[in-house]
């Protein structure tokens, strides 16, 4: 089957991003981010989020904001994660910028998910981009990063102090999944 690939931008047209029409902006998943997507299935997700630089002392880097970014992970409510495992890392060019990228698996409770997580930085804002899967990753699961990373374009980085949420988002293509 041949899907026709959608252009699906953030609310305020921040990030845009393109995939095949059976990804959806997802309002259910926990958590604000600048994007969310979903398959209908739900097996998969795609999550965009962006830390404002100006939150940070001036010097933060993009390895700070990583360790951070793990710190507030390992933080949260809910589930706690019985193990998490870097299985490889590697650099990425992800819209004109070098990104780092960890892949991983991890579990909660009794489910077990794979990840690949890229952070890149602009002038204003650190980006961060993960996809998940319910299930450990494949070959076709890397491979579908990098095509939908290579994807993602940065549309206005300026400075915001707007926090935007799942129910903030719109699509161009109409519905939320």
């Amino acid at each position: 089957m041949n899907e026709i690939p959608v252009t699906i931008f953030s609310k305020n047209k921040e990030v845009e991003i393109t995939l095949s029409s059976d990804w959806k902006v997802s309002t259910e998943l926990i958590n604000p981010s600048l994007l969310k997507l979903s398959p209908v299935d739900r097996t998969k997700s795609i999550r965009i989020d962006r830390v404002n630089r100006a939150d940070y002392l001036s010097d933060t880097s993009l390895t700070d904001c990583m360790a951070i970014h793990k710190k507030n992970i390992e933080s949260t409510q809910g589930p706690k994660r019985k193990k998490d495992e870097i299985i490889r890392t590697s650099n990425l060019t992800i819209d004109k910028k070098e990104a780092y990228v960890k892949e991983g698996r991890t579990s909660y409770e009794r489910n077990q998910f794979g990840y690949i997580t890229a952070y890149l930085e602009s002038n204003y804002h650190f980006y961060i981009i993960t996809y998940t899967s319910m299930y450990e990753f494949t070959l076709a699961d890397r491979e579908f990063f990098e095509k939908m990373s290579q994807q993602f374009r940065i549309l206005n980085d300026e400075p915001s102090d707007l926090v935007l949420s799942s129910t903030d988002l719109t699509s161009h293509q109409g519905k939320y999944s």
